[in-house]
C-alpha cells in the first residue's frame, strides 16, 4: 500500500496500518480508535498534505508542509496523551 492509499482510506474513515512498512495513519487511530479525528479534520490533513507535494519553494507548498507538520505534532502529542493515562510512575 503506499501513503497516498492509506491516507485516502483514512480520510474515507477507514484507519488502516500499513503492516508493509509499518505505519500508522496519521492520527494513530489504527491501532489506538479513540484517537480518530473527526471527518473536517482528515479533509482539512489531506489537503495540506496535497499541497506539501507541490513545486519545492513555491509558497503554498511550504505552507502546506507547515500544516501538515503542525498537524502531526498535534496527532503525537494526543498520542502521548493517551500513553501517559496508563503509565505509573514511581
Amino acid at each position: 500500500m503506499t501513503e497516498f492509499e492509506q491516507l485516502s482510506l483514512w480520510v474515507a474513515g477507514q484507519s488502516v496500518h500499513d503492516d508493509e512498512r509499518g505505519l500508522c495513519c496519521a492520527d494513530f487511530s489504527c491501532c489506538r480508535p479513540q484517537l480518530q479525528v473527526d471527518q473536517a479534520t482528515r479533509w482539512r490533513y489531506m489537503s495540506a498534505y496535497i499541497s506539501a507535494c507541490g513545486r519545492p519553494g513555491n509558497e503554498d507548498t511550504i505552507r502546506g508542509q507547515l500544516l501538515v507538520w503542525q498537524m502531526r505534532v498535534m496527532f503525537l502529542e494526543r498520542l502521548i496523551r493517551c500513553f501517559a493515562e496508563h503509565l505509573q510512575i514511581e
